[in-house]
């Protein structure tokens, strides 16, 4: 069974957003992160399926 995971960009389109999310994704259009609040929403998806911790370390377990 496939676990639906949270789409910022999804949110946005549906309307389904916090007032807080919103005001997240405002911030990164006033700080120049991005031009628009959809491309605000596209850049933490990307974050959070791209960013997967660090890199393993020498240690073998």
């Amino acid at each position: 069974m496939l676990k639906q995971i949270f789409s910022w960009v999804r949110a946005l389109e549906e309307g389904t957003l916090t007032e807080l999310q919103l005001e997240t994704l405002q911030a990164a259009v006033d700080n120049g992160e991005a031009d628009s609040l959809l491309e605000a929403a596209r850049l933490l998806d990307f974050e959070a399926t791209h960013t997967a911790g660090g890199e393993p370390g020498p240690t073998a377990y």
